[in-house]
């Protein structure tokens, strides 16, 4: 994972196709790969790679995966937008979040009584659903928006991973035995803690590359287009046209990012109504 995620990061500077990263990469996999086949021999594996032959246990993890690969890679973009191009302080910046978990909290609550009358599967793959559908309006935002498509984004994205969670999970613990339920919930943690590990820096590769790309550093002394090409913070302190092409640039690299991120949350929200079987809802009582 370190030989992985790292390949991700550098990628913006060395160029995805570089000897480099495509190296790195190909490390990485060479040693998870090398891991699975390790422990499918183990008798008392660490992680027994058998498990995600159970549908709702690999829908769940794939789940899990993607909402914190989602909401890692989108908190560490917006807390950046919000101070450097909005400009925002750090505490009002963090302020400015709460939508997001006033509506999870009042979501996930609401969650298991949802997955008995409806299937985990719907819920699920709803919450995704919401999860992606918010990715695409924040997506939107520029320099120039108000703070209420911000909110707007920040209550669907909310109450999509408030929908989601619960059903994911319960889909990892519960298929699993009784004695398996420390597996379970290393798992649940595993495909949390992976997901957001792989969508920083997924998502900030993809910002940082689209950023200095798009950054206009014409008629700027070299001693300072390099610094601005390397960090919007350095742009933004430039002044005049120069920050206004920064944030322009970082808008489009943002925009980008949380699209691919809309993306795969929608290609995981398929993937858990395919995996995750038909479960009969409770009838009304």
């Amino acid at each position: 994972m370190v030989a992985l995620v790292y390949s991700v990061i550098e990628a913006s500077a060395q160029g995805w196709a570089s000897a480099r990263t495509l190296a790195g990469l190909a490390a990485g996999a060479a040693v998870l790969a090398c891991f699975v086949a390790w422990e499918l021999r183990r008798r008392a594996p660490l992680l027994d790679p058998r498990v995600f032959a159970r549908r709702s246990l690999a829908a769940g993890s794939l789940s899990i995966f993607a909402q914190f690969f989602a909401l890692f890679g989108f908190i560490f973009i917006a807390l950046q937008y919000l101070q450097l191009i909005r400009g925002d302080s750090g505490l009002l910046s963090a302020v400015s979040m709460l939508p997001m978990a006033a509506a999870m909290m009042p979501c996930a609550r609401l969650a298991p009584a949802l997955v008995a009358r409806l299937g985990a599967r719907v819920v699920g793959a709803t919450g995704l659903v919401l999860i992606a559908a918010a990715l695409a309006v924040l997506a939107q935002l520029t320099a120039a928006s108000g703070y209420w498509l911000l909110a707007a984004g920040l209550v669907l994205l909310g109450t999509g991973m408030g929908l989601a969670t619960t059903p994911a999970t319960s889909g990892i613990t519960g298929a699993l035995p009784a004695a398996k339920q420390g597996v379970g919930s290393a798992l649940n943690d595993l495909s949390r803690e992976t997901g957001g590990a792989v969508g920083i820096a997924v998502l900030a590769s993809l910002l940082t590359a689209t950023y200095q790309s798009h950054l206009n550093v014409s008629g700027l002394p070299a001693a300072e287009a390099g610094p601005a090409r390397s960090s919007v913070t350095v742009a933004a302190r430039l002044g005049g046209i120069v920050t206004e092409h920064a944030q322009t640039a970082f808008a489009d690299g943002m925009h980008l990012a949380l699209l691919v991120a809309a993306g795969l949350v929608a290609a995981a929200a398929v993937a858990v109504i395919a995996l995750m079987g038909r479960a009969a809802p409770l009838a009304r009582r």
